[in-house]
């Protein structure tokens, strides 16, 4: 009788534990389960930009977190159809944004800074950017900073109206 209570007590305990390294698998990859989910309600499109407290994230980057979804306060989506998501975001905005805060952020930009009309536009490395990503980005990694004025320069690169623009030139190998 003891050897058969204690088989079963093992395989609880064997059940137990299997559940709970499921349920932390599951944690840890909400972020993925996110976006998979907002492509699937086409809220946004494979490939969307993502903002993780603040800071764009890269493809690499992404592949590299483990967020679970008790770490998300919240977020945020633009689509396309949105004004300005196009020059805020470049090309890649087309396929959505997805702002995302977790527990640990400490909010400096609000969201509706992101959409804000800046009269400057950001390309680094040729890419649109917003205002807010400059004070993340590691001044080691810049090669070049070009400031153009007149208005011949600033339409070469856009249509809007615009004061300047601010090109940044990254170091190869940096991001």
């Amino acid at each position: 009788m003891k050897k058969i209570l204690a088989s079963l007590l093992l395989l609880l305990s064997l059940s137990v534990s299997a559940q709970e390294i499921s349920e932390k698998e599951n944690q840890d990859n909400y972020l993925h389960e996110l976006i998979a989910d907002l492509v699937q309600k086409e809220e946004i499109t494979s490939d969307p930009v993502i903002i993780l407290n603040e800071q764009l994230l890269t493809t690499e980057a992404l592949d590299t977190l483990s967020i679970s979804k008790f770490e998300i306060t919240s977020y945020a989506i633009l689509k396309k159809e949105q004004k300005d998501v196009e020059n805020k975001f470049g090309k890649q905005g087309l396929n959505g944004v997805l702002m995302v805060k977790t527990n640990s952020f400490q909010e400096t930009v609000s969201d509706e800074d992101y959409l804000a009309k800046e009269d400057v536009l950001y390309l680094i490395d040729g890419k649109a950017t917003h205002s807010s990503m400059l004070k993340h980005m590691d001044p080691e990694t810049i090669a070049k900073i070009d400031v153009l004025k007149d208005h011949d320069s600033i339409a070469k690169y856009t249509d809007d109206k615009v004061n300047g623009i601010i090109k940044i030139q990254l170091k190869k190998g940096s991001k």
